[in-house]
């Protein structure tokens, strides 16, 4: 008898990750919908009117590190500021080890 009770609680492990799969599915297609009724709220749609489905991404060029740390600067002035009081700071560290130490 011990047997059977281990092998019908094991049996029905299956069925509860069936049901808990289940309802991850019926929670993102709610979730699905809902992020749908939003985007045509945006553009001032009918919250059930339908979308074009999905294309991908766009591809993206490969660009170096350099470019990335360029292209971040010139498009975030807090990251420009940071990097004029960066190199303010190092002029001045340079020029007081200069008057500091005797030549």
């Amino acid at each position: 008898m011990a047997r059977r009770r281990s092998i019908s609680r094991t049996s029905s492990g299956p069925k509860i990750e069936a049901a808990t799969a289940e309802g991850d599915v019926v929670r993102r297609q709610g979730e699905q919908k809902s992020a749908a009724a939003r985007l045509n709220a945006l553009i001032g749609r009918p919250s059930l009117a339908p979308l074009a489905a999905p294309t991908g991404f766009r591809t993206v060029k490969a660009i170096s590190l350099a470019q990335v740390q360029a292209l971040a600067r010139s498009a975030n002035p807090l990251l420009a500021l940071a990097g004029a009081q960066s190199n303010s700071a190092a002029q001045t560290k340079s020029l007081t080890t200069s008057t500091i130490t005797p030549t």
